[in-house]
């Protein structure tokens, strides 16, 4: 499914923080109530600040004049030993306001997993454009629950260091949107 910008329609951005592979997913709401994933972009070896400005860049140029809402990982608001300044500090200094909030991984896991099953029309409700290659892949099993020495499967997904990253990023976007937001909110949202 081709998914198109919607001008007028707030843009969404999901961040995953980390220096090896910093994330972001951009999506926006149709007008059905999908959230339509619509690019990717994950870093390596790469300071925020640099990421950033890449973020920056490919938004304006994929997005024109868009009302970006920004989410991500609640360990952006932590302090680094070697700075003064958290992610979400450095974010701001660009013109970012990231909200950050605590979530389970397993509540925002299932919640991507329910709303990936679940259609309106004939597209279900979170839909992936095929601009996203490394998330499809994650889903298509890059992203996947470990096993212990004993054979028993882990009770959270697997940190890989690659496929984990743009995965935590839909699911901040994801938690932010679905699981964090009352009605009121949910209306600014689309």
């Amino acid at each position: 499914r081709d998914l198109t910008y919607i001008p007028g329609r707030p843009v969404y951005r999901g961040w995953d923080f980390g220096y090896a592979h910093p994330a972001v997913v951009w999506a926006q709401i149709d007008g059905d109530g999908r959230l339509c994933v619509m690019h990717e972009l994950m870093g390596n070896q790469e300071y925020l600040d640099d990421f950033g400005m890449k973020v920056l860049s490919l938004s304006n140029e994929w997005f024109p004049n868009a009302d970006f809402r920004d989410f991500g990982d609640i360990a952006g608001t932590h302090k680094h030993s070697t700075s003064d300044e958290t992610d979400i500090d450095i974010l701001r200094r660009m013109g970012i306001n990231c909200r950050c909030q605590y979530a389970y991984v397993m509540s925002g896991v299932k919640t991507i997993n329910q709303k990936c099953g679940t259609m309106v029309g004939d597209y279900p409700t979170v839909t992936v454009s095929p601009e996203c290659p490394t998330l499809i892949d994650g889903f298509n099993g890059g992203y996947h629950f470990g096993k212990d020495q004993q054979g028993n499967v882990s009770e959270e997904p697997k940190k890989d260091g690659f496929y984990d990253n743009l995965l935590d990023a839909l699911r901040y976007l994801v938690i932010h949107v679905w699981d964090m937001v009352d009605d009121r909110e949910w209306d600014d949202l689309k």
